[in-house]
């Protein structure tokens, strides 16, 4: 008979998209103290929080075990002042979320609020974390003030991804240790839980595999851009945890009767077959559930009835042979997004006790629906593929400035830029020759309060030794030979603005104590004169070399490094921002092209696909010096860029890349152009190379890169334009395992 239920209100995990990058930024965390540095390098931890803990419950020892940062490491301290009630094991019915001022705080955890992570805070809050159907800690947030009800909201999601990335970090240890069972009992172990009598082991087992689902599943769906790809890795996953022999998503557009309808089930070749197509709402199954927001499960026995009253109801049914259904609302934020459909073929078979699981990954398909409708109205429609491929657009790429992107990497960087820029503190720029240093420190003077003045800039390395302090602090009239006029040094000229020091690695060690004196005390002294002159200077620093690795062999100052050390941001090279390149190349072609007249419309794929596989040293200018000369050397409207002219540039790529490239090259007949959104693809290699060694060396590189996560935004699949499920089926054909180079 046919059942109906309203879903519960339960913690879920619905995350926004600042939220979904937020996971995805988690997704390769190696252990708690990896977790808590990632929590807390996040772009959450703005101007409204301090820091971000861990606190993990130890059943043993009836205690807790905190994980906090403290000078740029990860510090542990035992508690013994947090009360739990171990025998409840949901953790929505333990409690919701608790926030302490600071005197409440204090006066109830005496024995840690000493602990420099509190010295600031004025409030505090602990939400609960479980895994597996069981309490197993907090996660703490120290903050300046009191946050917004839609922040809370935030904090919430955020517990609930890190309490998947705690059981999937465990679960990862335990399978990892060939001595140790891999089951709960082996979890429990290693996180110290209580023990429970053998006949619990069953119903926990389950949970711990209902976990292991939601976080392959959420995973999957954060990366996914596509309808296709979507409900085929989901039939994946299901298929393999769960034997589900069907599964249909129907969207439904905003003010449409339209059900768009994508099926999956399992091929007789023994792979997902996919199959989409729409029909009318009216009438439909998905109709009464879109409109109750209730789930539906359905038997067989429920057909000849509800074929009467509404349409389409058998027809997968007698196709798949199905015996059960489950139908469940896409839920997001209140608002109908469709429904969910999942079948099989053994009676009965959605039960109560699976309902909770299903309605999550619910949630979470939801979510990516959100997102695609969402993308599709930002995404004008395009007929002939990059056809205006130099027309100014940057609608659905960060651009901030001058700084041009659409990685992951670079939007983090990004956020930091933001975040700190506003705050008057001391920032240190870490990044290779030609990343765009001085680009980041244009961008956080702008966004400043001192944006009004300009920005004083210096570079270290092109000031001769001996006019360094003059150059820096100014000097008197006759304070040595040849000082005929009075001048000002940089740090006056910098007075209510900002001061960029760019290669700060090569200042002489000899200055070095001045300029923190500077920095600390804000007050120069001219040459040739003793009166101190108080100065108003926010200072930005900059280098390419390893300061830490100067300090240990005593050329950089070790209280200057930690002075200037107080936010650093560092900028990735090319090579790990690979899915930039095709997006910069188009911009540096359409300044070059405008700059010299010509009259250059497209890039080639193949040009595009080489640009982004080589190595790029120079980084950015590199690029652009590359550039620059295929511009000059183009007279039609494709970009011109011969192989001749990158053995100059990268004389040390092997000569077997450069073949390749050139064999490529020769069996392109004609120019095929790609957008700027279109991401590398693993090339097809031409017949004069080994296909699968080219192919298998580009998998692994792009592995390495990820450190071994194939799916989400930074996942390899997305960095490779290639479906997860593709991706992976290459990688067995290849014999390339992720666990490799996690």
């Amino acid at each position: 008979m046919m059942i109906e239920y309203m879903k519960p209100e339960i913690n879920d995990f619905v995350p926004n998209e600042k939220v979904s990058q937020f996971f995805s930024h988690l997704c390769s965390a190696i252990n708690i103290q990896d977790l808590v540095n990632k929590i807390n390098c996040s772009s959450f931890i703005d101007g409204r929080l301090q820091s971000a803990q861990i606190i993990l419950y130890n059943a043993e020892k009836n205690s807790h075990l905190l994980f906090y940062p403290h000078q740029g490491s990860i510090q542990t301290q035992q508690l013994d002042q947090l009360d739990i009630d171990p025998s409840i094991h949901h953790v929505h019915l333990v409690e919701k979320y608790k926030m302490f001022d600071k005197a409440r705080f204090e006066q109830q955890f005496s024995s840690f609020a000493h602990l420099p992570i509190y010295a600031n805070a004025t409030t505090v809050y602990h939400f609960p974390l479980s895994a597996f159907n069981r309490y197993i800690g907090k996660l703490e947030f120290v903050s300046h003030h009191s946050a917004s009800d839609a922040y809370i909201n935030d904090l919430k999601q955020i517990s609930i991804a890190t309490s998947l990335m705690i059981a999937k970090i465990f679960d990862g240890n335990l399978n990892r240790n060939s001595g140790q069972k891999t089951g709960l009992v082996g979890y429990e172990s290693t996180l110290g839980l209580v023990k429970y009598p053998p006949i619990v082991y069953q119903a926990l087992d389950e949970s711990r595999l209902h976990n292991h689902v939601l976080v392959d599943v959420t995973e999957a769906v954060i990366g996914q851009v596509d309808f296709e790809g979507l409900s085929t890795l989901l039939f994946t996953h299901l298929y393999e945890h769960f034997n589900i022999d069907f599964i249909s998503i129907m969207s439904l557009e905003e003010g449409s009767d339209t059900l768009f309808c994508h099926e999956v089930t399992l091929g007789d070749n023994g792979r997902p077959n996919y199959r989409n197509g729409n029909k009318s709402l009216e009438k439909t199954l998905a109709s009464h559930v879109i409109k109750t927001k209730k789930t539906l499960i359905l038997s067989r026995e429920d057909y000849p009835l509800l074929k009467h009253k509404y349409n389409h109801v058998s027809d997968h049914y007698v196709t798949n042979k199905l015996s059960s259904e489950c139908v469940l609302p896409l839920l997001f934020r209140q608002k109908s997004l469709g429904v969910i459909k999942y079948g099989h073929r053994s009676e009965n078979y959605f039960s109560e006790d699976r309902l909770d699981l299903l309605q999550q990954i619910a949630a979470r398909v939801a979510v990516a629906i959100n997102n695609f409708q969402r993308n599709s109205k930002l995404i004008a429609p395009a007929t002939q593929q990059d056809e205006e491929l130099l027309a100014e657009d940057y609608q659905n790429n960060e651009m901030f400035g001058e700084i041009i992107s659409q990685s992951a990497v670079m939007s983090d960087v990004l956020q930091r830029v933001l975040m700190v820029a506003d705050c008057d503190s001391t920032v240190l720029i870490l990044g290779e020759t030609g990343t765009g240093k001085e680009m980041i420190a244009n961008m956080i003077h702008n966004s400043s309060s001192r944006s009004r003045k300009k920005m004083i800039k210096m570079n270290c390395s092109a000031v001769p030794a001996g006019l360094f302090e003059s150059d820096l602090f100014g000097h008197e009239k006759g304070a040595f030979t040849g000082a005929v006029n009075q001048q000002i040094g940089r740090f006056e000229e910098a007075h209510k603005s900002t001061f960029f020091l760019d290669e700060i690695g090569d200042m002489p060690l000899e200055l070095q104590p001045k300029v923190l004196r500077a920095i600390q005390e804000g007050e120069v002294e001219r040459v040739g004169k003793h009166t101190v002159i108080p100065v108003d200077v926010r200072l930005i620093a900059a280098t390419h070399q390893d300061l830490l690795g100067m300090v240990e062999d005593k050329t950089f100052r070790r209280d200057l490094y930690y002075r200037l050390n107080v936010f650093p941001i560092r900028i990735p090279p090319l090579r790990e921002r690979r899915e930039d390149i095709p997006l910069l190349a188009k911009h540096f072609t359409r300044i070059y092209a405008k700059k010299m007249n010509r009259d250059i419309k497209r890039i080639s794929a193949e040009t595009l696909r080489v640009l982004t596989s080589l190595p790029w040293p120079g980084n950015i200018r590199e690029l652009k010096n590359v550039i620059e000369r295929a511009v000059i050397m183009t007279f039609g409207p494709v970009l011109h860029l011969p192989v001749s002219e990158l053995r100059e540039y990268f004389p040390e790529t092997d000569a077997k890349t450069l073949a390749e490239i050139e064999a490529n090259y020769a069996l392109a007949a004609e120019p095929t152009p790609v957008s700027a959104q279109t991401p590398v693809k693993v090339s097809e290699p031409s017949p004069l190379s080994e296909p699968k060694s080219l192919e298998r060396e580009q998998i692994i590189q792009v592995l390495k890169q990820t450190n071994g996560i194939v799916a989400g935004p930074r996942g390899a699949a997305q960095r490779l334009g290639l479906k997860r499920t593709t991706l992976l089926s290459r990688m067995q054909r290849l014999n390339i395992k992720t666990s490799d180079y996690t």
